[in-house]
């Protein structure tokens, strides 16, 4: 018999084996007599023993009540259970060594089962904790699912991220007075902010309201309301260029008009941030985008296909040129001032797929989340860090961005954090290795 305390299996580890049903559902005990497991039961109990609602059939009768497992059955006595009363109505102990027979605190002998036989099991499990290191602990055991159990357990994992996603718009829905272009309007500026300037392109949405966008006349005035409230328009007039100048004077009668605060204008990244992403090119392109879009819940929801979303998405900065390339400062102005094809790849996917599904909801519409799902199958994979480590460690083909939304989900929340035992991927794992086994 394999000494498995000496390989430091946890118990926890059997617990997982059994609440999923991973070992088997038929076991034989010492004596010859089987054990049929009809419920494993719920766990988690913390008064008493592990598991709560286990139903047997044992002995040509049915039985319910509680299990508990352990490493060695010999463990039962040096946790003191056979002399407490919150153990006597334990009807099963399930452990990896059967190193002696137990009884309750009335000396009635328990059944016994072993599931020490699950040698592919342990073996992942020993893999598993042979990488710590690895950013994918399971990496070597991915490719092992099949593929389309694969790509529906990646698909609710993306799923459970645009859950969150969409929980996030409803908030700023119910912030907003229930208005939905303003709700519109603020998870589209916190959007353009890439990562690295989203805290200022949100606090910056949060004190310009679409209210006084909507009532401007011009292009002009909303990136002198925009660049203005970003503070990227403070200094002397005297000692800045031309254009700058024109943006201030509009930006100063617009401040007095509104009662309106600037944002420190060192709070805004340029590094590490692409000439492409500054946060000047992405002012001048949501002023763009919000003077030229009107109704932005329209906007949003209108548009057929990817095709359609990257033309609408495709807005020309200002004509004039006196008010977007006069600002960068730190940086050659980039040739192209409209968003490029990735960019707008994550726009589809951080505001309009989450929008679509937020507007089904209030609406009671289906159709809106359907497409949603079909702009994500459409869009192209995404191309970042956590994509990259699951191309290279685990061999998997990126299809498309629904299926990359549900890789990040899967990394934030299980890979990043150490959370096999409760990752979806792991357990689909054993159960591929439990039905090679069988």
């Amino acid at each position: 018999m394999k000494n498995y305390a000496k390989m430091k299996i946890p118990e926890y580890f059997l617990h997982y084996l059994w609440e999923h049903r991973l070992c088997g559902s038929q076991f034989e005990l010492e004596d010859g007599s089987w054990c049929r497991i009809i419920d494993p039961g719920k766990g988690g109990n913390r008064d008493g023993p592990d598991f709560e609602g286990v139903e047997i059939e044992f002995n040509g009768r049915r039985w319910l009540g509680f299990a508990e497992i352990h490493i060695k059955s010999s463990d039962w006595y040096r946790h003191f259970h056979h002399i407490d009363t919150l153990y006597e109505k334990t009807i099963l102990h399930i452990v990896l060594e059967n190193d002696r027979p137990v009884k309750n605190n009335a000396g009635l002998a328990i059944p016994t089962i072993v599931l020490c036989e699950a040698d592919d099991l342990f073996r992942l499990w020993s893999s598993i904790q042979l990488a710590p290191k690895a950013p994918l602990l399971c990496h070597q055991h991915i490719g092992n699912i099949e593929p389309n159990i694969l790509q529906d357990t990646i698909t609710e994992l993306a799923k459970v991220r645009l859950n969150r996603n969409v929980e996030k718009i409803e908030s700023v829905f119910c912030e907003s007075g229930n208005d939905l272009n303003e709700t519109a309007w603020r998870i589209i500026a916190r959007a353009y902010g890439i990562s690295h300037n989203v805290a200022p392109m949100e606090w910056l949405a949060r004190n310009v309201k679409w209210k006084q966008i909507a009532g401007l006349s011009s292009l002009f005035e909303v990136e002198a309301l925009l660049f203005g409230v970003a503070g990227m328009l403070n200094g002397q007039k005297e000692s800045i260029h031309s254009g700058k100048v024109f943006l201030q004077t509009e930006y100063f009668h617009l401040k007095n008009k509104f009662r309106l605060f600037e944002i420190e204008a060192d709070i805004w990244k340029h590094s590490p941030v692409r000439p492409s992403s500054f946060p000047e090119i992405r002012l001048s392109q949501l002023a763009a985008l919000v003077f030229h879009h009107r109704s932005l819940p329209g906007f949003l929801t209108q548009s057929a296909n990817v095709r359609e979303y990257v033309k609408a998405f495709q807005i020309p900065v200002s004509e004039n040129g006196e008010s977007n390339s006069c600002l960068i400062t730190k940086s050659p102005t980039p040739k192209r001032l409209y968003p490029g094809k990735e960019s707008i790849n994550t726009f589809i996917i951080n505001i309009v797929v989450p929008f679509l599904i937020f507007y089904s909801r209030i609406t009671l519409n289906a159709e809106y989340s359907e497409k949603a799902i079909r702009l994500l199958e459409e869009t192209d994979a995404e191309k970042n860090k956590i994509i990259n480590t699951f191309v290279l460690e685990a061999k998997l083909n990126t299809k498309n961005a629904l299926f990359t939304q549900g890789l990040t989900e899967l990394y934030k929340n299980s890979c990043l954090q150490r959370k096999c035992m409760d990752c979806p991927i792991l357990s689909e794992i054993m159960n591929t290795k439990n039905h090679e086994r069988t």
